[in-house]
């Protein structure tokens, strides 16, 4: 999904938090909700020694496009129970 899908199904709302996640390191992101380790196991990114890097760089170096990352999260957010943690 491109960001400007995602902006048009989010709204302004959608868009900016697409663009935080992707600036974010892979470890904060896991960090921040747990629950999102397996999404990363899953596509082979790395969200402990080498989680330092952004979304958007970790899913460039695996040919990944980060949008799509993003929505695999935030459905994996909606999916799962709150951790008290806002995204």
């Amino acid at each position: 999904m491109s960001l400007n899908a995602l902006a048009a199904s989010g709204g302004p709302e959608g868009a900016r938090r697409q663009t935080q996640r992707s600036t974010t390191s892979v470890t904060q992101l896991v960090i921040d909700r747990p629950g999102r380790a397996h999404i990363f196991e899953h596509l082979g990114l790395d969200y402990c020694c080498g989680g330092d890097h952004s979304l958007a760089t970790a899913c460039r170096e695996k040919n990944l496009d980060p949008a799509s990352v993003t929505e695999m999260l935030d459905v994996t957010v909606r999916a799962s129970p709150s951790s008290g943690a806002a995204d």
